[in-house]
Parts: structure tokens; C-alpha cells; sequence
């Protein structure tokens, strides 16, 4: 078990393969996150479901708002908030009512 653990911690970085994902937003916008990432961009995601009684979610949207209002002119960060469930006219209302509407939304 010892030499096991010794030879994970010893294999190198790029064997390991990172999720990667081409979606379009609400606004009709392609984002690749190859793309994004090659570029040198942090990616920052949150995922929500877009119900007025599920406090996480408001909190989510509510806390990646006010991350985005003090970093958005940050070249290296790239703000994506996902909807986990629920029509496109839901979720972005709940964006527009809870959150930043400028933020990307995948429906």
C-alpha cells in the first residue's frame, strides 16, 4: 500500500486530464473553457438551482454578484454561473432578481 500511495504522489501532473466544456449561454454565446484556459484565465463556476426557496442557490448567485463587482476587470477571471434545472424564462429571472444578469447563464 505504501509503494502505491508513493507512486501516485510521484506521477506527473500532465497524466492527470481535466474536465473540459463548450456551452452556449443564454445570450447565445459560445464559451470553450480550452480556450479560456490556454489563455491563462481562472474559471470560476457556480451551479444553482433557480428556486426563490432554496437559499443556497440565492446565496450562490448573491455571493458570485458581488466576487464578479470586485474582480470583473480582472483579465485573468472568468465568471460562469450554471442553472442546474428549470426553463430558460426562469432562470433568467432569478438571475435578474437575485444576481448579475452581465455574468454569463447556462440554462
Amino acid at each position: 500500500m505504501k509503494k502505491f500511495i508513493l507512486l501516485f504522489l510521484l506521477t506527473p501532473c500532465f497524466l492527470i486530464s481535466q474536465p473540459t466544456f463548450n456551452v452556449t449561454d443564454s445570450n447565445g454565446n459560445l464559451w470553450d473553457s480550452e480556450s479560456l484556459l490556454a489563455n491563462g484565465t481562472t474559471i470560476i463556476v457556480t451551479f444553482f438551482s433557480p428556486s426563490e426557496t432554496c437559499w443556497p442557490s440565492v446565496n450562490h448567485i448573491t455571493k458570485l454578484e458581488e466576487a464578479y463587482n470586485v474582480y470583473y476587470d480582472c483579465n485573468d477571471l472568468f465568471f460562469i454561473q450554471v442553472a442546474q434545472w428549470g426553463s430558460e424564462y426562469q432562470t433568467i429571472s432569478f438571475v435578474q432578481l437575485n444576481g448579475n444578469p452581465n455574468i454569463p447563464t447556462i440554462v
